[in-house]
């Protein structure tokens, strides 16, 4: 049950110092939930840029396939095929990571 105190009520007291406390607490909690929202919006900023770098040097190594270089590398400096096919999986597994 609830009810308003007169200024003269030994609760009165309690009550103010509750309110000013919950108050206090209030803006607490919104302080630390804006501060939380933007760590959050910086951390996503940061995986979205680290993202696109990935996909940036995915594409890059893609093209470089694409385009047979590494074939004619292979063949201007006389590797043989297995050598180049280890080679050839340790760069795409490089893309992957």
């Amino acid at each position: 049950m609830y009810y308003w105190l007169k200024s003269n009520d030994p609760n009165f007291e309690v009550a103010t110092k509750m309110k000013r406390i919950v108050r206090i607490h209030a803006k607490e909690a919104i302080f630390l939930l804006k501060r939380q929202l933007k760590k959050e919006e910086q951390l996503a900023k940061e995986q979205s840029e680290s993202l696109n770098a990935i996909y940036n040097k995915y594409e890059l190594v893609q093209h470089v396939f694409k385009s047979g270089t590494p074939t004619r590398l292979r063949k201007h400096y006389k590797m043989c095929n297995d050598v180049f096919l280890v080679i050839n999986i340790l760069i795409n597994t490089l893309v992957e990571t």
